[in-house]
């Protein structure tokens, strides 16, 4: 496994939560404008295989419209089949991204827990204190006290 370094973790969690902001916000929109392209996209394939299979083969209504529905589905498959690897690199990118999260995370906290027992006592009352004052003008702010 490569080493992921911080930006780069960084980078990947905001580029997912972006597409993942815009899909959620505007699902409605994208989900439908993307079906009704898709819908036109076929029938314009499907007359073009239409015109092309009945003026090369001379054959008539029903023969070409069965050639042409076993190469939609051949296509179809052949799509689906495509869309299968790009689906299976994006889960194992993500599962990259998430663990290269967690080892960081406990780096970080290995890191701030030695940090913190090798701070003398003075040091730690007055991070105590302070965290303590955070959180008392935080509650003041919020006019919970």
């Amino acid at each position: 496994m490569t080493s992921i370094t911080f930006r780069q973790i960084i980078f990947r969690l905001s580029i997912m939560g972006v597409i993942l902001g815009i899909l959620i916000n505007t699902y409605d929109v994208i989900f439908g404008s993307l079906l009704e392209a898709l819908h036109i996209l076929f029938e314009v394939i499907e007359v073009v295989l239409d015109k092309a299979v009945e003026s090369i083969f001379e054959t008539g209504v029903h023969e070409t419209q069965t050639i042409v529905f076993y190469l939609l589905i051949t296509i179809g498959l052949g799509i689906c089949y495509g869309l299968s690897h790009v689906i299976s690199s994006l889960y194992h990118a993500l599962i990259d991204t998430c663990q290269s999260c967690v080892n960081t995370f406990r780096a970080g906290k290995i890191t701030a827990e030695l940090y913190w027992h090798d701070m003398p006592l003075l040091h730690k009352i007055t991070w105590i204190g302070g965290l303590m004052a955070f959180i008392i003008i935080t509650l003041m702010f919020l006019g919970l006290i």
